[in-house]
């Protein structure tokens, strides 16, 4: 019993963590992804490193890490998750750092909340496979 106790506690923890993760992409894709009518992922830059130039101080790493780390959930959203789920988390979250000007006349909310759960829930075991820490 405290087994279980302690995996839904963990289960808790990612689940807040990826929640978080969800906001602070938002905020990552409205300020700086470009509108250059490609898709959001491209297969073929997706295993380039970037490299660096001159030397950095502490805040350009963390940057660096950040930037990083929200491409992958981008691309874990683009890639992994249905098309449905991946509107569901676009209405949630858009809705919830901006203003609530993402709606849909055709899906009820409860079905909105169904697949975003869903989708947060996939979202765990697609950022593990690609190594993101939550």
């Amino acid at each position: 019993m405290l087994a279980a106790m302690r995996m839904e506690k963990n289960e808790n923890n990612e689940l807040r963590a990826v929640r978080q993760l969800l906001r602070d992409w938002v905020r990552w894709k409205r300020r700086w992804r470009p509108k250059l009518g490609y898709p959001g992922a491209v297969p073929y830059l997706d295993n380039i490193l970037p490299t660096i130039d001159s030397y950095s101080e502490g805040e350009d790493y963390d940057e660096q890490i950040d930037a990083a780390t929200m491409r992958e959930v981008d691309q874990a959203i683009e890639r992994d998750l249905t098309k449905p789920q991946r509107i569901a988390v676009y209405m949630t979250y858009l809705n919830e750092t901006g203003q609530a000007v993402w709606r849909s006349n055709r899906v009820p909310r409860e079905q909105v909340r169904r697949l975003r759960d869903e989708a947060e829930l996939a979202l765990i075991q697609a950022l593990r496979r690609r190594d993101v820490r939550l």
